[in-house]
């Protein structure tokens, strides 16, 4: 029997790319030029809901693809909870700095704008990367501070996009703040302003969130060449199920041979057959 195209890999990045460039749109247009509490909440809860929606029609489409553990998995009060408890902190968060004028949501032209939007959100995923996931994340795996962590790694086999926010306080200032902060002022150093664009920061949770789906196919940075050349879903989702190592959300970058080994553990872990190329079997 002949090869034939991967389709979960390609129904993935059409609904991701559709999806994700539909929700930043609308975020965008509701947001333009005025962020009131009222338009920041309303992005972040329609953020949640599609969220939701995203993964469980995930559940539906490739029920035969993906592990088991996740698609068979329920949804808690505590997980519903954790949800809306981030939901009103970040809206929050959000709309204070728009009124302090450290976040904004303006529009001057398209190569300008995407310009910004596009640098504040890989300034913010790499520093994030190489201060807190690869410094800080692996020292809260140590016994003596793991108790910092421990929460979000509750989450191991069935981890999908609703873990995104099983995370304390502590934990999640640890790991998503500290590299967001540092660009900021490298940012205000290098422009003299401190101002983030409000889709750059929506970019940064829709990756965050993906990197956490059931779906190891998801799209992450909305960037086919890095794509292609970095998992970050296929390996957090390993740092969830072996509980060590993978510290990093890009962690083998450009190195094809070992994400073709990340592949094999998946799978075995998994029970899956899951595969990147473009033809399977």
């Amino acid at each position: 029997m002949g090869k034939k195209l991967n389709w979960p890999m390609i129904s993935t990045f059409i609904i991701d790319y559709i999806w994700g460039t539909s929700l930043m749109l609308l975020t965008f247009y509701i947001n333009l030029n005025s962020m009131t509490f009222t338009s920041v909440s309303l992005s972040y809860a329609i953020g949640l809901v599609s969220l939701y929606l995203r993964e469980y029609l995930n559940f539906y489409l490739l029920s035969n693809t993906l592990s088991k553990d996740k698609t068979t998995y329920q949804m808690t009060w505590e997980d519903h909870l954790n949800c809306l408890q981030k939901y009103f902190q970040y809206s929050m968060l959000t709309w204070l700095g728009a009124e302090y004028n450290f976040v904004h949501c303006r529009y001057s032209d398209l190569q300008s704008t995407y310009l910004e939007i596009t640098i504040q959100y890989w300034g913010m995923c790499f520093l994030r990367d190489y201060t807190s996931m690869k410094y800080l994340h692996p020292w809260m795996h140590d016994p003596k501070n793991y108790w910092i962590h421990k929460y979000h790694h509750k989450s191991q086999i069935e981890l999908n996009a609703f873990h995104t926010y099983k995370i304390g306080a502590l934990d999640g200032v640890i790991e998503n703040f500290i590299g967001p902060f540092i660009y900021v002022i490298l940012q205000y150093l290098v422009i003299g302003k401190f101002a983030i664009h409000f889709l750059a920061i929506r970019f940064t949770g829709w990756a965050d969130s993906n990197t956490h789906s059931a779906n190891p196919y998801s799209i992450i940075h909305f960037n086919p060449f890095f794509e292609y050349f970095c998992k970050p879903n296929l390996e957090h989702n390993l740092h969830h199920i072996i509980q060590e190592d993978y510290y990093m959300f890009n962690n083998n970058m450009f190195q094809l041979q070992s994400i073709e080994e990340d592949v094999k553990t998946y799978n075995k872990l998994c029970g899956t057959k899951i595969s990147f190329s473009l033809y399977v079997d």
